[in-house]
């Protein structure tokens, strides 16, 4: 398996990499929040399924379920209420924001009020056969008025581009191997403009590569993202890909400490060092293939974390300036937020069923815990119960019809969605405690 990995890694570059001008730049825009709070320094780290989008290779090392969405809050229920409290609070006590904080901030807000920036990754282990992943990428520029050479207004209309991508990795002792594949869908602008030359819709697709090693607490990575053929838009324009050979390392010393030199000293009645304190420095490197004497991206950070539930981020882009991020976890449910880019944000919400303690509490716990994370966003019981697929199933059709909710002026609209919310909650309750 290694050595297929391998063919299709150097095959595809020698294929893919003699076109020239790169498009579709939001392939390249870094994903995630706990990324970016670290100067989007992650191909050699690997502890958050966005992950992915860096270096395939971190998929081979994830044994249970987890989902994050960035950028789309979850619908009305006590999830929102936490991530839209502690979000005012850091926008008065730590951003000093009244405003831009908000559960779907805005990408590059200071630029276009209407400019939206989404993703979305979920990462599902298949016993001893691997794991699979599945993301998608948006990024709209928001409403843009058309006006004639005249000076005279004639209609709106949206851009965007999506990317849709499966990934598939293993394990191989302390390797992590992964590849994916990946749908790209590009629109400019409708035909109807008759003066711009650059306008239509194009699409291609692309394979990212990775390969990722981890050793306590001293990790690297390194990657091969966007290889595919050029973009091509109706009648005559086309663009190369942006392909990006990226390479980073991931350094724990407390856990390095940890592992290597002090393993009984350093924990206390099975209570390690690294359960109270953390601390990692990430640093990546990446290059274009056209440039490759070019450093196009450098960035480094770091993360501090208490007690395992709180964290502090910070890092620095060579041309994007410093980052900082903060994050708190929830048992299963994780949220986080960065800022860079002069007034940029992402928040991010991550699930991951591996922190649920559903499978040692007692009976009388299972089904007090079970109906409290009901209230949280439909499927979340699901999620504490370690049945990822199912509360998806749930969770997905809700963000969906949030969206609806908070982003239509039709009352009927709003209503429906609401409607279709409470079913959610109603039914994934009662599933959960069959």
């Amino acid at each position: 398996m290694a050595t297929l990995f391998s063919v299709i890694f150097l095959a595809q570059a020698l294929l893919f990499t003699q076109i020239e001008r790169p498009g579709v730049v939001f392939l390249s825009i870094p994903a995630g929040a706990r990324p970016t709070g670290m100067g989007s320094s992650y191909a050699g780290d690997g502890n958050d399924p966005v992950a992915i989008q860096y270096n395939p290779g971190a998929i081979g090392f994830f044994n249970t379920f987890q989902l994050a969405i960035m950028n789309q809050g979850p619908p009305p229920g006590a999830g929102r209420f936490i991530e839209t409290a502690w979000l005012k609070s850091l926008s008065y006590l730590f951003y000093k924001q009244t405003e831009t904080l908000t559960p779907e901030p805005p990408w590059l807000g200071w630029l276009h009020s209407g400019m939206r920036y989404l993703y979305g990754v979920g990462v599902v282990p298949i016993k001893k056969y691997g794991t699979i992943g599945l993301n998608y990428t948006y990024l709209s520029t928001g409403l843009t008025d058309v006006i004639d050479p005249n000076g005279n207004y004639i209609g709106s209309y949206q851009s965007y581009d999506f990317a849709v991508g499966i990934t598939y990795g293993m394990q191989v002792k302390r390797i992590g191997m992964g590849i994916t594949v990946k749908y790209i869908y590009s629109f400019l602008c409708p035909d109807w403009i008759d003066w711009i030359e650059e306008k239509g819709d194009g699409y291609s697709f692309a394979i990212d590569y990775g390969i990722q090693y981890r050793f306590r607490g001293l990790n690297g990575g390194l990657s091969l993202l966007n290889l595919g053929p050029d973009i091509k838009y109706e009648p005559f324009t086309s663009s190369r890909l942006p392909t990006r050979l990226k390479w980073g390392i991931s350094i724990e010393p407390i856990v390095m400490l940890d592992s290597l030199f002090f393993p009984d000293r350093l924990s206390f009645k099975n209570i390690k060092l690294t359960d109270l304190i953390s601390v990692k420095y990430n640093l990546d490197r990446s290059y274009d293939f056209k440039y490759l004497n070019e450093d196009i991206w450098h960035g480094s950070g770091w993360e501090f974390g208490l007690l395992n539930y709180i964290y502090y981020r910070m890092g620095s882009f060579e041309w994007m300036g410093k980052s900082n991020g903060l994050g708190i976890n929830f048992g299963i449910y994780a949220i986080d937020i960065s800022k860079f880019y002069g007034e940029s944000y992402h928040v991010q919400i991550t699930i991951s069923t591996d922190r649920t303690g559903f499978a040692t509490d007692g009976f009388g716990k299972r089904k007090f815990f079970t109906i409290c994370s009901a209230f949280i966003a439909p499927g979340a019981s699901q999620y504490y119960k370690g049945d990822g697929i199912k509360g998806t199933l749930f969770f997905l059709p809700s963000l969906v019809l949030a969206n609806y909710y908070f982003k239509s002026t039709n009352e009927t609209t709003k209503f429906s969605s609401l409607v279709g919310i409470g079913l959610l909650y109603f039914v994934s309750t009662v599933e959960a405690l069959h």
